[in-house]
């Protein structure tokens, strides 16, 4: 997929659903989401705006080839979501 398809699909994506995680369902600026398959390219998944979904990159990346559901979220992930926001001193 070439950059200029990639942005399309990714702000069709986002006028769609908005900016929430697929799989995690947190708010996110566009640029921090990634285009996830939700049936991965290695598992004869296509380019297509039905088979992609938003996904921060945590979820994006420990998520992997598999074809889990957003049920099965990683266990490490979902103590992650859980813990209280880290708070930044500017």
């Amino acid at each position: 997929m070439k950059t200029k398809q990639k942005r399309a699909r990714k702000n069709r994506l986002l006028q769609k659903h908005g900016s929430l995680c697929y799989w995690c369902r947190q708010d996110f600026h566009p640029s921090q989401l990634t285009l996830d398959h939700f049936k991965p390219r290695s598992r004869g998944g296509l380019n297509t705006v039905e088979n992609l979904r938003l996904a921060c990159f945590p979820c994006n990346s420990q998520r992997g080839n598999s074809l889990m559901k957003t049920k099965e979220l990683p266990q490490a992930r979902q103590q992650q979501l859980s813990a209280p926001p880290e708070v930044c001193a500017d």
